[in-house]
C-alpha cells in the first residue's frame, strides 16, 4: 500500500514537471519569436522592460521553469537535464509549427538522441 502511494506521487511529480516544462518553453519560444526581429542586441535585451507582454512572458516562463524544477527534483537527481531536453523538443516543435522551422535529417537525429538519452536516464 505504501509502495502504491509512493509510485503514484512519483508519477504525479513527473506529470506536473512535464506540464510546467511545456508551459515555460512555449512562453520562452514565443518570446523569442516576438523579439527575434529586434533591430539590435540592445533592443532585444530591453524588450522585457519596454513591453508588458514580453515582460510577462519572461516572468511566467521563469515561474514555470521553477515549478518544473521543483517537481522534477522531487523524483530524480537528473531533473535539470531532463527538463532542458524536454524543453528542446518543445522549442523544436514550436519552431516548426509557428516559426517556419525546417525539419531536417540532422534535427530528427538530434531529437532521437535526446529522447534516447531521456529513456536511458529514466
Amino acid at each position: 500500500d505504501n509502495y502504491d502511494c509512493f509510485h503514484y506521487t512519483y508519477n504525479m511529480n513527473w506529470l506536473f514537471a512535464i506540464i510546467a516544462t511545456i508551459f515555460c518553453y512555449v512562453l520562452f519560444s514565443y518570446f523569442g519569436l516576438r523579439t527575434g526581429a529586434a533591430e539590435s542586441f540592445r533592443g532585444a535585451v530591453l524588450a522585457p522592460f519596454t513591453n508588458i507582454i514580453d515582460f510577462l512572458l519572461i516572468i511566467f516562463g521563469s515561474c514555470g521553469f521553477g515549478v518544473a524544477t521543483y517537481y522534477a527534483l522531487k523524483s530524480s537527481a537528473f531533473a535539470i537535464p531532463m527538463i532542458i531536453s524536454i524543453g528542446l523538443i518543445v522549442s523544436f516543435v514550436f519552431s516548426v509549427l509557428f516559426a517556419d522551422g525546417r525539419i531536417t535529417v540532422g534535427k530528427i537525429f538530434g531529437l532521437t538522441m535526446i529522447l534516447a538519452g531521456i529513456l536511458l536516464v529514466k
